[in-house]
């Protein structure tokens, strides 16, 4: 098969469609000189000449009039074909379950889902937020979001964002206790977890 593009097949049709090098270019938002150089590549791509130019007026050949009937039918299936996915994608229907720790649900995820269920109405979407742990299984999630490392190999997942924690502490607390310098300071200080989002009793601090 020859090796020419997708573009250089609409210019070519544009053209001959258009009559003219001036009207394919207003067609396609770009240049005459832009659609002639595409017609002129998609000629030596396929070793045929396929519009004789003069000044006056543009005349397909006895091969460029079989060829621009023949893309002009695939150009026509492919949009026919894009329609057709398009639908598949608009009736898209069922229900998804998610699920997905309070606050991250709450500020990241809450304000997407009115934009994704514009676009699908036929999708009902039931999102649970809580922040212990839950067999993911069990509990019939389609959808889990997680914070964390995955702890059960059996599972697949993907990283979707990077979630960044601060260590805080009260003035009242520095002044009693003293301001760390470096990471290892903090072993010598009390260390404050949500009991929901891990079972560890130490600090999470990883290089």
């Amino acid at each position: 098969m020859k090796e020419y593009d997708l573009i250089s097949l609409r210019s070519f049709v544009a053209v001959v469609d258009t009559g003219s090098f001036y009207n394919a270019a207003v067609q396609m938002e770009t240049s005459s000189a832009s659609i002639s150089h595409r017609v002129s590549a998609l000629e030596e791509a396929l070793e045929v000449r396929l519009l004789n130019r003069t000044t006056c007026q543009i005349e397909l050949t006895t091969g460029g009039q079989q060829f621009w009937q023949d893309v002009k039918s695939i150009l026509e299936s492919l949009e026919q074909a894009e329609e057709r996915l398009n639908c598949t994608q608009e009736t898209l229907n069922g229900v998804i379950h998610m699920a997905a720790p309070f606050t991250f649900g709450v500020k990241k995820l809450a304000p997407l889902l009115p934009v994704f269920m514009a676009k699908y109405p036929q999708i009902t979407v039931k999102l649970q937020l809580k922040d212990r742990i839950t067999d993911l299984v069990d509990e019939g999630y389609d959808l889990p979001l997680r914070i964390g490392e995955l702890q059960d190999s059996t599972l697949v997942s993907f990283r979707i964002s990077d979630l960044s924690r601060l260590f805080c502490a009260s003035p009242r607390y520095l002044q009693q206790h003293g301001t760390s310098q470096t990471i290892a300071d903090l072993k010598g200080h009390t260390c404050l977890r949500y009991s929901l989002l891990s079972v560890r009793d130490e600090w999470g601090i990883t290089d």
